[in-house]
């Protein structure tokens, strides 16, 4: 295991292990992603739609696009 995996996973116990020992703090940085996640369901599918074709038209441009020069 390489250091940073190593790291990465004492970091993760250590999260774990204090919203184990603290559960209302959960709570409270969960309230926030719950509002967000409300919050979308009033925007338009259309504008997922718009959103999803941008990204691909720019992966498509990048990956098969010809080259600049600048």
């Amino acid at each position: 295991m390489s250091d940073k995996t190593r790291g990465l996973v004492v970091l993760i116990l250590g999260a774990a292990a204090y919203f184990v020992a603290y559960p209302e703090d959960a709570q409270a940085i969960t309230t926030p992603a719950t509002t967000f996640l409300s919050l979308t369901t009033a925007v338009s599918p259309w504008l997922y739609g718009v959103v999803a074709a941008g990204i691909l038209g720019t992966a498509m441009a990048k990956t098969w696009g010809g080259r600049r020069e600048t």
